[in-house]
């Protein structure tokens, strides 16, 4: 577990895969994707029950204890079953490329019967051959002298007949060899044909089961690792990778052995067995009122088995029962994030009336050391300000602020030197001059010195606070995009950095940033820019065409949604009312 299979530790929220530590919590995505799962329906109508009992159908009918067919498993049901199990939209298509990957062995199976058949026609067809050469090589005893069989036979025959009949055995014998050769290597040729196929198809359903695998397909996993185990008998199925591939990596460097087939359909098996595990666990939490150890253990569950029945079947009203929880706790991780303690506090509080499990202590203790670290570097600003030493005071109330932004100490601080007027008319001069010259960043850099200058004038402070504001929204839209990026989304990365630019085109990160993304995805910028230019002069079809074509290349880009969704509501008129006789 948490190798090739993987592990949730609700210790310390993180997931192990791959030999790979991943935070849950820190994963924009995966709250995403569990959040939706939270809010739909269980998957209980009369289509999912189809899906089910015909995934189980296929289990029993490749069992070799089949009874229906005496023990034996029947491998053309399976197949029939599996072209069914692929109509569904459960199922996505997989059972219909476990089906193809069946056909495809067939096809190769007799196409080699096929070659097999011409080989047997081949080696009669040389033993032929062989013996017409054999023939050839004696004498010809039609010629005069051959016919007599004493002595005096061959010294009758005139020596030009026996060089010439020694000229004809030796052009007759090259023919026959020259055919022989022909013959065999079309043997050998078609033999290298049947091997290739049959190692061809063979590893094209090994890369289809680990493939199945690590898209947590268990069910399609342990029906393709059985029906694979009717085609092959290669010693358990041993799987064969190419050295130093991703897939070899996961199982043999990380695993510590060399996976089989057999050892996939085990740990599928094991897989199945750990989600209805930890629903069990779930469904029993719930009904003790524990929802933060249930919602733990649901999102270990949807982790390891998010397309298992166990998980597709958990009623709305428990996930929605830990919704609340769920969300009330990824706000409290984005408010430590960005250091609003005092919603973080809010947060926490709201999570212990909500579940009575949920342990406080550790957030509390991070946002009381947060809050006091704060007002110690504070205080110490204050001394350091009536001492005169002017570093030391910027030193302390930049560690004050960056501890905790909106600390009320700081106030504190300010009024402890309100003599020096003469610091705070500067400090409010060089605000004015930057807010100017808009070099906002430059004010957020030194922040807390602003804070403390502004601190009893409602208008810089409402100017000061949406500047820092507003870099706080910039820097969290460029991480998001970072994050994005860092699991291969360039487009979402792209898309949610130009969404920030739209209203701060005058910020540098930002429009680094977003032009270094523009450049890996250059052709979908392209593409928008281009249906943006179109629709702008009303060529809506043309537009349209460009929008669908920057969907195609990022299928879940908001912006060529939206643009679609403009054009076809203008192309497309109202529908008049109808009117009743």
């Amino acid at each position: 577990m948490g190798n090739v299979l993987p592990l949730f530790d609700p210790s310390s929220e993180t997931l192990m895969f791959e030999g790979q530590m991943w935070d849950i919590n820190d994963n924009r995505i995966f709250n995403a994707r569990f959040e939706k799962y939270l809010n739909a329906p269980p998957a209980n109508d009369k289509e999912d029950q189809a899906y089910r009992s015909t995934m189980e159908l296929i289990r029993q009918t490749l069992s070799p204890h089949n009874k229906a067919k005496g023990g034996r498993v029947d491998l053309n049901g399976a197949v029939a079953l599996l072209e069914k199990a692929s109509t569904f939209r459960q199922d996505g298509r997989m059972s219909e490329s476990i089906a193809n990957a069946v056909y495809r062995i067939w096809l190769a199976r007799k196409q080699g019967r096929e070659l097999e058949m011409a080989n047997e026609r081949l080696r009669r067809v040389r033993s032929d051959t062989v013996r017409n050469a054999e023939l050839s090589s004696r004498p010809n005893m039609l010629r005069p002298g051959n016919s007599s069989q004493g002595a005096g036979g061959a010294a009758a025959q005139p020596q030009a007949d026996r060089a010439e009949d020694m000229v004809g055995r030796l052009s007759a014998a090259g023919e026959y060899a020259t055919r022989y050769a022909e013959i065999q290597a079309k043997i050998t040729a078609n033999e290298g044909v049947m091997a290739v196929s049959e190692l061809e198809s063979k590893l094209e359903f090994q890369g289809l089961m680990v493939q199945f695998f690590v898209q947590r397909r268990f069910e399609h996993v342990i029906a393709a690792a059985r029906i694979y185990t009717e085609f092959y008998n290669d010693g358990g199925g041993r799987l064969q990778f190419k050295e130093g591939s991703d897939a070899s990596n996961m199982f043999k460097d990380v695993a510590g052995f060399d996976p089989t087939v057999t050892s996939l359909d085990s740990l599928a098996n094991e897989a199945i067995q750990d989600t209805a595990q930890a629903i069990e666990a779930f469904n029993f939490l719930i009904e003790k009122g524990e929802r933060a150890s249930a919602s733990k253990r649901l999102m270990e569950a949807f982790v390891l088995g998010e397309f298992l029945p166990p998980v597709q079947t958990v009623e709305l009203e428990k996930k929605q029962s830990i919704l609340e929880f769920v969300r009330a706790y990824n706000q409290m991780l984005s408010s430590l994030e960005v250091k609003d303690y005092a919603l973080a506090e809010e947060k926490v509080n709201a999570m212990r009336g909500l579940a009575q499990d949920f342990d406080h202590s550790k957030p509390l203790a991070a946002i009381n050391t947060a809050r006091l670290t704060s007002n110690m570097h504070v205080q110490t600003a204050i001394n350091e300000g009536l001492r005169g030493n002017e570093q030391a005071y910027k030193e302390n109330i930049a560690a004050a602020t960056q501890i905790w932004p909106t600390n009320p100490e700081l106030k504190t601080a300010f009024d402890s030197m309100a003599k020096q007027g003469n610091r705070q008319i500067q400090t409010i001069n060089d605000l004015d001059r930057l807010i100017a010259t808009r070099s906002f960043r430059q004010i957020n850099t030194d922040k807390g010195r602003y804070i403390a200058a502004v601190v009893d004038d409602p208008k810089r402070q409402e100017a000061l606070n949406e500047i820092i504001t507003n870099i706080t929204t910039i820097d969290i839209s460029i991480q998001q995009a970072r994050k994005l990026a860092e699991v291969g989304n360039t487009y979402g990365a792209w898309e949610t950095v130009e969404e920030a630019f739209k209203e701060f085109p005058d910020d540098p990160p930002l429009s680094k940033a977003r032009s270094d993304y523009a450049t890996e995805v250059a052709s979908f910028v392209s593409a928008l820019k281009r249906a943006e230019e179109l629709e702008d002069r009303g060529q809506t079809g043309a537009g349209l065409a460009w929008y669908l074509k920057s969907r195609q290349m990022y299928p879940a880009s908001s912006y060529a949604a939206a643009g679609i969704k403009r054009l076809v509501d203008k192309s497309l008129p109202e529908q008049a009312p109808v009117t009743q006789p």
